[in-house]
């Protein structure tokens, strides 16, 4: 695997002055690696991506994003900020623009794409992601699936060199799920970096090259799906594939 595009070294976070949510955080995503956070509500998962784009803001130890450590310089987090894409469990859209508009304007407005060139891209994405035929559309008329990715759509407008996905199929019908995450398969399968937060087990075990397992804000383990799904070392791991595969 090539080097590191993100490092963690004994990253801590708190909320307020008790709640230890990240607690001495080690971990290295390489440049086209896969890698899929999972573990119970409540131990650090989203934290974890949150802050790396800097949603959230670490107390303690060393955050690097392609070479650059993050800060509280403004500059640093806006550069940092456009090397990475995030898709959320909320879709966020703009309701008042189309769906070609709302893929359209991060590129327009950052990128100073003009109108041209922004619209063939958002047509662009829109085919990768299968709606192109809804490009001039609001997105109230879509269903959860296709507005989710219309959302993948727009993050990929920036060209990031990272993907993250923070539980992105949690709000969706169960029957949409599916389609939605072979979507993120195929991202990854094109050399994407992605970093996805999920309780969908099956989809780490196919197309994750690492699973890392959270719980009580640290990271309990670390290895390949046939490590984590057949190997598990710790007690606490065992215990939680049990009750969710």
């Amino acid at each position: 695997m090539s080097e590191p595009i993100i490092t963690f070294d004994k990253v801590n976070k708190w909320y307020g002055n008790s709640f230890h949510v990240l607690r001495d955080i080690d971990l290295s995503v390489a440049k086209g690696e896969r890698i899929v956070v999972c573990g119970p509500s409540g131990s650090g998962k989203s934290t974890l991506i949150r802050c790396i784009n800097r949603l959230e803001e670490h107390q303690q130890g060393h955050l690097t994003v392609d070479g650059v450590e993050l800060t509280d310089d403004v500059k640093v987090i806006d550069d940092v900020r456009k090397k990475v894409g995030m898709v959320f469990q909320q879709f966020n859209l703009f309701p008042h623009l189309t769906v070609l508009e709302n893929v359209a304007l991060a590129p327009r407005k950052l990128k100073r794409l003009d109108a041209d060139a922004a619209r063939e891209l958002g047509l662009q994405l829109l085919d990768r992601v299968g709606l192109k035929h809804k490009a001039d559309v609001r997105p109230a008329t879509l269903s959860g699936g296709q507005q989710q990715r219309v959302a993948i759509a727009r993050a990929l407008a920036m060209s990031p060199q990272v993907m993250f996905f923070d539980e992105a199929t949690s709000a969706l019908d169960p029957e949409l799920v599916k389609g939605i995450l072979a979507l993120i398969s195929e991202l990854g399968a094109d050399g994407m970096t992605m970093v996805v937060v999920t309780h969908e087990m099956g989809f780490a075990r196919s197309a994750a090259d690492s699973v890392v397992f959270m719980d009580g804000g640290r990271v309990i383990e670390t290895g390949t799906p046939e490590q984590i799904f057949e190997s598990a070392e710790t007690q606490r791991l065992r215990q939680f594939l049990a009750q969710v595969v």
